[in-house]
């Protein structure tokens, strides 16, 4: 997920500054986005604000710099439901955080809507793993190269069960996030 959208977001929940911003990416959103440095943040701020994505009140404060705590416009809130509600574009890797931060302000837009990105990530993982699951997992190694084959067929399929467990437990989570999630629908 692009920053900005990913700025937008936690922004719309609650106006900030940049510096609350950066330690929510190190917290709160740890998974959903790979660590920003706090420089980025800031240059991502001042362009949304050219944008007409952002606006900023200033407070000043005696003795120490002033603060601009942002705040989401009509246009920039826009441009996060028109990407929210984009049709979901499964990436090759499950572990891309991009599908996990449009579910973090998934609350943002129509539940149908969600559950329609989920069902499409999920028919998509499901039809990888049943693509991957009888693949041949024969190491092809070159006899002249000098490398121990019965070692390095070992490791590929050490780490292939591990991926192959690791995407198998993010669609068991997923299915799982589903029900629960249309639960919730059906009692409101």
């Amino acid at each position: 997920m692009k920053l900005e959208y990913f700025i937008l977001g936690v922004l719309k929940l609650r106006p900030q500054t940049g510096y609350d911003l950066k330690h929510m990416l190190d917290t709160e959103g740890i998974y959903l986005r790979p660590s920003t440095p706090l420089s980025q943040v800031y240059t991502t701020l001042k362009h949304m604000t050219a944008r007409g994505w952002l606006a900023f009140i200033e407070e000043t404060r005696e003795g120490k710099p002033d603060l601009k705590i942002y705040s989401v416009t009509p246009a920039g809130f826009q441009a996060l439901v028109d990407f929210l509600c984009a049709p979901h574009v499964p990436s090759i890797r499950y572990q891309d955080r991009e599908f996990l931060g449009i579910l973090a302000f998934s609350c943002l837009i129509e539940p149908e809507i969600t559950l329609k990105h989920c069902y499409t990530e999920l028919e998509y993982r499901r039809k990888q793993i049943a693509k991957n699951r009888n693949r041949d997992l024969t190491v092809r190694i070159d006899p002249s190269a000098g490398v121990p084959a019965v070692e390095a067929q070992f490791l590929f399929h050490q780490l292939d069960a591990y991926g192959r467990g690791a995407i198998e437990q993010y669609v068991a989570w997923l299915e799982s996030f589903i029900h629960q999630f249309e639960n919730r629908i059906q009692k409101q």
